[in-house]
């Protein structure tokens, strides 16, 4: 399992915006070596084992004194958010909720070499997000799929309660949205 360097170097930035640079270096200077070069050497089209990105999350949270998942969520959040500010942003305020979430097919693709993303909507308008193919997600991957559904439709002025589920296969997220 491997993730895009480009997300690698954005999720880096944020959590050494959290936590600092020295934190965050001492967490890289902990992995083992194939590891921490493969971390180090990431660049916007290169891909880094899901392994480094996890442990880094885990050592940087261990000395924040905070759960990996919750630094997890706020690293996606915060890079989100970024990533559709500006001119992007008006666009995609007038983007359907169903547009918006059928693009995270092609963005996940993009981001990971392992599982997909499938989109539905369901009765009565909740929308269906379900990861397939990734039976070995940890709870961290399948919470910053999450707080990326979420990020996403707020960045843009909806308000979104997404729950998830693991299962055998990936996960299941179930999303409800509204307008701001």
């Amino acid at each position: 399992m491997r993730v895009r360097g480009a997300l690698v170097l954005s999720q880096r930035a944020q959590m050494e915006r959290i936590a600092g640079r020295a934190t965050v270096r001492r967490a890289i200077d902990a992995l083992p070596p194939g590891l921490r070069d493969a971390y180090e050497d990431a660049s916007m089209l290169s891909w880094v084992p899901q392994r480094a990105v996890r442990d880094v999350t885990r050592l940087v949270a261990n000395d924040l004194g905070m759960s990996a998942v919750g630094l997890a969520e706020r690293i996606v959040r915060t890079s989100v958010t970024e990533l559709c500010a500006g001119p992007w942003n008006i666009l995609l305020r007038m983007t359907s909720d169903e547009a918006l979430l059928s693009r995270a097919t092609s963005i996940f693709a993009r981001a990971f070499d392992v599982g997909r993303i499938d989109t539905a909507v369901q009765e009565g308008g909740a929308i269906e997000v379900v990861l397939r193919g990734w039976p070995a997600a940890d709870d961290m991957d399948i919470a910053s799929v999450s707080a990326g559904i979420r990020a996403t439709l707020e960045a843009v002025g909806r308000l979104a309660r997404v729950q998830h589920v693991r299962t055998p296969d990936g996960a299941r997220y179930r999303v409800h949205v509204s307008v701001e």
